[in-house]
Parts: C-alpha cells; sequence; structure tokens
C-alpha cells in the first residue's frame, strides 16, 4: 500500500459505518495514514537511493580501480629489479667463466710446456743410457 493509494477519507468512512465515531474514525484514519506514509517509499525515494547507492558504487570502484593500477605498477617495477637482478647475475657468470677459460687455457700453456721438458728430459735420459750402455759394452768387451 503506497502513499497515493491510502485514501484517508473513505478509511473514515468504513470506520463510522461500524460504529466508530467521526473523531475516532479521523484519528485512526489519521493515525494509519502516518504509519503507512512513514514506512513506505516514494519512487523519488527510490530513484534517490538507486542514485546515491550508484555514487557509492563509482566511488568504490575508481577507488578499486586505483588501488588495481598501483598493484600493476608495483608488479611491473619488481619485475624491472629481477630482470636487472638476472642481467647483473649473468654479466657476473660470465666473467666468472672468462676467468675460468684464462686459467684453463694458463694451464694448458703450463702442460705444453712440461710436456716439452719432459720430452726433452725422456731424450735425455734415453740418450744417457744408449750412451752408458755403449761405453760399458766397449769396456767390458
Amino acid at each position: 500500500m503506497g502513499r497515493d493509494m491510502l485514501d484517508t477519507l473513505t478509511y473514515a468512512k468504513r470506520l463510522r459505518g461500524v460504529g466508530f465515531t467521526e473523531e475516532q474514525a479521523e484519528a485512526q484514519a489519521s493515525a494509519l495514514y502516518d504509519a503507512v506514509t512513514s514506512l513506505t517509499a516514494t519512487k523519488l525515494d527510490v530513484v534517490e537511493a538507486k542514485n546515491e547507492t550508484k555514487e557509492v558504487m563509482v566511488k568504490e570502484f575508481t577507488g578499486v580501480r586505483s588501488e588495481i593500477s598501483d598493484f600493476k605498477e608495483a608488479v611491473a617495477r619488481e619485475f624491472a629489479n629481477v630482470r636487472r637482478e638476472i642481467a647483473a647475475f649473468k654479466e657476473a657468470v660470465a666473467l666468472e667463466f672468462t676467468g675460468v677459460r684464462r686459467e684453463i687455457a694458463e694451464i694448458r700453456l703450463a702442460l705444453q710446456a712440461t710436456n716439452g721438458r719432459v720430452a726433452l728430459l725422456n731424450w735425455m735420459v734415453g740418450f744417457n743410457l744408449a750412451l752408458t750402455a755403449a761405453v760399458l759394452v766397449k769396456l767390458l768387451a
């Protein structure tokens, strides 16, 4: 029952028809009208509530969108930091491998030089043994 649908005059007439005095009927109709109008919403009330709700939702969604945007920016910054750290790590690893390769090359050169010396020593020992054997053969023969 809305405000426009409550006909207090007809209601009061009905009450008088069942034995209420005119004063009782008007008081009852007035009390009912006050109760109904205080508890029911008009179309304007509904429109105002709708508009207020819409404004609140727009503000909330704007806030949420702002938070999402801030979060996206923070995540992008963090990914950029991680990418920089990875690049720095790759560079450090590359430098370390370069150092290791240089050390390996130096060790190879040292081994090659050592192999040459060992070969020379082998030749000298072999020559010395052959010469000693030849001298012993000449002395004992």
